[in-house]
């Protein structure tokens, strides 16, 4: 069997929403495969932060295997990319459907702070929460700016309205 063939039947490409930042993979999971531990209880987010890790993300999707896989390859393989401030990106959906992605990139300093629940951070520097409308992703950031301070104490990229595209 193949993931691609049914727990990663159904995906969509994030782009970038800036250059620094990753571009994401969402599994739409199955009904079947799915529960209470994914984002909205059926989507799995992959953080790709080259080219070269979708290449090899598809690959693990196409590999026979006897049976169904975790696709975390990435979860726990430390991130590339490194940000000097808290940097927080939204993804709009890449067509009409699928979720809005807020992905927080952490700097060292606050990364250090979690390193003991490795569980907490996804390649050791990131957070990803799932929304399905955008209202309720800037309801969120609201919220996290009065956690963390106000405004300037991050950088927020913001995506376009419009959807862009598939994988």
């Amino acid at each position: 069997m193949r993931l691609i063939d049914d727990l990663a039947a159904r995906r969509r490409l994030y782009p970038r929403p800036g250059f620094t930042a990753p571009a994401m993979l969402v599994i739409d999971v199955p009904r079947h495969l799915a529960g209470a531990g994914l984002p909205l209880g059926r989507y799995y987010p992959v953080i790709l932060e080259t080219d070269e890790e979708l290449a090899e993300f598809e690959a693990f999707l196409s590999a026979e295997r006897p049976e169904p896989v975790v696709p975390d390859i990435f979860a726990t393989r430390p991130g590339a990319l490194h940000t000097a401030t808290i940097s927080l990106f939204e993804y709009a959906p890449p067509e009409p459907g699928w979720p809005w992605l807020l992905l927080c990139h952490w700097p060292e300093d606050h990364a250090a702070l979690a390193a003991r629940d490795p569980d907490m951070l996804a390649r050791g520097a990131y957070t990803i929460e799932i929304f399905l409308c955008r209202a309720d992703l800037r309801d969120a950031v609201a919220i996290l700016a009065k956690m963390l301070g106000g405004p300037e104490r991050f950088t927020i990229v913001k995506s376009a309205d419009v959807p862009h595209g598939t994988a």
